[in-house]
C-alpha cells in the first residue's frame, strides 16, 4: 500500500540526487511491456477481458464482446474509464437511454459515478474495445443498478504475460 507523503516533504527528498535516482530506479522496475494478439481458440459466446497492464492508478484491457453482447447499468465510485472501439460498433447508454454510438477509433470517457451500460451493435463483427481506467487508490467499487444481462451468459478474464503467453485468471458461467 502506498504511503501518503506531503508535497513539501517529497520536494525536499527529491532535492537529494541520490534519493531522486533511487525513486527513478524503483519506478523503472515496474515498467510493464505488453503485446496483444487475440487467440484463435476462445469461447465465441463469452465476453473476454484481456488485461494488458495494471498499476495502482491505471489499468488497460481489451474487451471482446460477441455480437448481441451487452452489460448492465452500473457505475464506478473511484474509476474514470476511457473506452475506444478497435473493431465493430458500440452503443452506450445512461439511465435515460442512448448517449452515443461509436465505430472504429471512436469512443467515450466515462467519469466516475456516471451511470452507464453498453452493447455490441450488430454490424457483422464482434466488438473489440480498448478500456483504460484511472483509479483512485481508495473507495473504488463497481455498483450494479440492474441485474447482469442474459446476453452475457459467460465471461473470461485473461492476463497477458510479457513473454506473449496468456493466463486465464477467471471464468464466469453467468457473466
Amino acid at each position: 500500500m502506498a504511503t501518503v507523503v506531503n508535497t513539501a516533504q517529497r520536494a525536499q527528498e527529491l532535492a537529494d540526487p541520490a534519493a531522486k535516482e533511487s525513486l527513478h530506479k524503483e519506478a523503472e522496475t515496474r515498467v510493464q511491456p505488453f503485446y496483444f494478439k487475440p487467440p484463435e481458440e476462445r469461447p465465441k459466446d463469452a465476453k473476454t477481458y484481456y488485461n494488458l497492464a495494471k498499476s495502482d492508478l491505471v489499468g488497460a484491457q481489451i474487451q471482446i464482446v460477441p455480437q448481441g453482447g451487452a452489460n448492465n447499468l452500473h457505475y464506478h465510485t473511484g474509476e474514470d474509464g476511457f473506452w475506444m472501439v478497435l473493431q465493430g460498433r458500440a452503443r452506450f447508454y445512461d439511465s435515460n437511454g442512448p448517449t452515443g454510438e461509436y465505430g472504429r477509433l471512436e469512443g467515450v470517457l466515462m467519469p466516475r459515478n456516471a451511470r452507464y451500460w453498453f452493447e455490441a451493435v450488430d454490424c457483422g463483427e464482434e466488438l473489440h474495445l480498448l478500456h483504460i481506467s484511472g483509479r483512485q487508490p481508495r473507495d473504488n467499487r463497481r455498483v450494479d443498478l440492474e441485474a447482469k444481462t442474459a446476453q452475457f451468459g459467460r465471461s473470461m478474464h485473461v492476463d497477458l504475460l510479457p513473454d506473449g503467453e496468456q493466463k486465464i485468471t477467471r471464468r464466469n458461467s453467468e457473466g
